[in-house]
């Protein structure tokens, strides 16, 4: 065998074995293609989701839009809203519930409100104002304990919500 044959024939060796090596890694790459498709299916999925729920959330904005538009001003605090309706009331023990952010400039403030001795009719004329007021501040919880059978005077305990727009400065729920 000639050195020029020899050099041919470890030539077409290395041939060989680097395609070889290419067709494992192939065989070996292709395995992994189910796993991966997998995952970008399940990624768009999740996409999908959230396009879906961005598309929701879109659709409240003509209603955030109308609110900003009548509520010019931060809604007026219940303590003082209170003091208007029910001048001789007690104060009440107030615990701020906390602020959650809503869409845009909006947050959701929560108060809950403890009357010790107040009047019946006078809740009943607070909860009306709280329901006519600019944004409206709606009654998420209420318990009403009388005092005595046949009175008119109770134990209150009301947890009230509030849209309020966050970039608004004045009274804080």
């Amino acid at each position: 065998m000639t050195a020029s044959s020899r050099s041919l024939v470890v030539f077409r060796a290395v041939a060989f074995a680097a395609a070889a090596g290419g067709a494992v890694c192939l065989v070996w790459a292709a395995r992994a293609v189910p796993a991966g498709l997998r995952t970008i299916e399940r990624k768009q999925a999740d996409l999908a989701a959230i396009e879906a729920q961005d598309a929701k959330v879109r659709g409240f904005d003509p209603y955030f839009t109308a609110l900003a538009a009548v509520t010019g001003a931060p809604p007026e605090a219940p303590a003082e809203m209170l003091r208007r309706v029910a001048p001789g009331a007690p104060a009440p023990v107030m615990a701020g519930g906390g602020v959650e952010p809503i869409e845009g400039p909006w947050s959701l403030h929560r108060v809950e409100m403890t009357f010790a001795d107040v009047p019946i009719d006078s809740v009943a004329a607070f909860l009306a104002e709280c329901e006519g007021a600019r944004p409206r501040w709606r009654a998420s919880n209420l318990r009403i304990q009388a005092l005595d059978p046949g009175g008119t005077r109770a134990r209150v305990s009301m947890g009230l919500e509030g849209i309020v727009r966050a970039a608004a400065k004045g009274r804080a729920p």
